[in-house]
Parts: structure tokens; C-alpha cells; sequence
């Protein structure tokens, strides 16, 4: 049986379908691609995350609503997280802020150093959390993936800062224009509760350490995965089906 070709307009047709498939592929990718996370979902990126940290230590978290410490109001990108350790009864507080403009980083990482030393102490020092992603990762073997690759997993540098009301570390992100705060409330001494406040800072950053602490991606990436790689495949799923309509039209005709 011959084999009927598509009539000339109908042949032009589907050439102008697939070329339009194709712009529509390149605007869609380049769109994707070139869009960075909104300021707003940023934050939520150094916030500790549950998920990181095994169950012996993540069954007894929960973030409870009550107020956290309040400090200046250094950006209108600003998450907080208020967490208690069930076994203790001690509040874990998590503050993040984020930047846009690195002038406005730069004051404002001036106008916070002033505040910590009129209201409490401040000191340099680091923290090394090798120790928490061999014993307390949800994932084995993140410590020894991190070493083998070289990321800066000892001597993070921070802030120390105590007062009556909370103490904990500041970590500053140069790089990326992030200021976080992981401290406890005035219920406790800080050097008694360094083990589970040294895991939650684990569980905020372990994702994010490459170089000065690389972001990957957005909010989604970390607590909607497979959402996140869907919104992220649409795109070309969406390609693929005109494709197949484009192909299901060729082989009526």
C-alpha cells in the first residue's frame, strides 16, 4: 500500500509546530535557568532542617510558636525558627536574614556588631561539626563524603555572643549576603547545650557547604523535592507531549 505524504500546506504547518516547539523549548529553558530563587524563599535556606538529622536526635525536635529574640530588623528577608528539645525542655532559636544589596549587607552587618556589644559579649571563634555529620546525619557517610571532596567542614567561623536574654553564633556570609543566628533562649547556658545547638547548625548548613557555603536552590529544593524536580522537568514534558500530538497528526495523514 503506497504511503501517503502530507499534502504541501499540511507539511508547512507542521514545520512551523515544530519550529514553534522549539522556540518554545529555548524561551522555557532560558526562563528556568536564568531565574533565581525569590529574596522572600532564601531565608528559609540556613533555617535548621529536621530532615538532616537522624531520628535519635530529630524525634525529640519540635518547633513550637513563641517568640524569638528579638534583634534589630536588618532585612525585610528574614525567617526565624523557635525549636525545643523535648528531652530537656531547652529552646533552640534559629534567625536568618538575607540580602539583595551588598551596601545595605554591609551596613547592616555594621549596625548588628554594634547592638551585640551594647547589649551582651561578642567573640570570634569557630565551630567544627565533623563530629555531628559522622554521628547525628540522617544520611551515613556524610562526613566522609564532605572530606573526600574537600569542603571547609572544620573551623567554620562565627560569632559568639552572650547576653541575658539568648546566646548562640552568628554565621556571616560574605559571599552571599546571608547573617543567621543560631543560639537558646535565657533558660540556659550556652556551653551546657553546644552538642544539640552544634547539630541543628549542622542540619542548616551540611547542604550548603562548597567554597563560602554554595546555595543550590531554592526553598522547594530542600523541603518539596520531587515537587521541585517536577516544576523543574514541566518544561520539557510539555515539549515532549507536543511532540507526540505533532507525531500523532503526521500518521493520520
Amino acid at each position: 500500500m503506497p504511503v501517503r505524504t502530507p499534502q504541501p500546506k499540511k507539511a508547512r504547518r507542521i514545520k512551523y509546530h515544530l519550529i514553534a516547539i522549539l522556540l518554545l523549548l529555548v524561551i522555557i529553558t532560558a526562563s528556568v535557568s536564568a531565574t533565581p530563587p525569590p529574596p522572600d524563599e532564601r531565608a528559609w535556606n540556613l533555617l535548621p532542617f529536621f530532615g538532616s538529622i537522624n531520628a535519635s536526635i530529630r524525634n525529640n525536635l519540635t518547633e513550637v510558636d513563641k517568640p524569638v529574640p528579638v534583634f534589630p530588623n536588618l532585612s525585610p528577608y528574614f525567617e526565624a525558627r523557635n525549636i525545643i528539645y523535648d528531652k530537656t525542655g531547652q529552646h533552640y532559636i534559629a534567625e536568618v536574614w538575607y540580602f539583595t544589596n551588598s551596601d545595605d549587607f554591609t551596613v547592616q552587618k555594621s549596625r548588628l556588631t554594634n547592638y551585640l556589644a551594647a547589649h551582651g559579649t561578642i567573640s570570634c571563634t569557630t565551630l567544627d561539626i565533623t563530629r555531628e555529620l559522622s554521628q547525628y546525619s540522617s544520611e551515613p557517610g556524610t562526613a566522609e563524603y564532605y572530606a573526600s571532596h574537600q569542603y571547609p567542614m572544620q573551623q567554620i567561623p562565627v560569632l559568639e555572643f552572650k547576653s541575658n536574654e539568648t546566646s548562640g553564633y552568628f554565621l556571616i556570609l560574605n559571599t552571599k549576603q546571608y547573617i543567621a543566628y543560631y543560639g537558646i533562649d535565657s533558660s540556659g547556658s550556652l556551653d551546657e547545650n553546644v552538642p544539640i545547638l552544634k547539630i541543628l547548625f549542622m542540619s542548616a548548613v551540611s547542604d550548603n557547604l562548597d567554597g563560602e557555603f554554595n546555595f543550590p536552590g531554592a526553598t522547594a529544593s530542600r523541603f518539596i523535592p520531587f515537587v521541585w524536580t517536577f516544576i523543574q522537568l514541566l518544561p520539557y514534558l510539555v515539549v515532549i507531549g507536543l511532540l507526540l500530538l505533532v507525531i500523532a497528526r503526521l500518521r493520520k495523514h
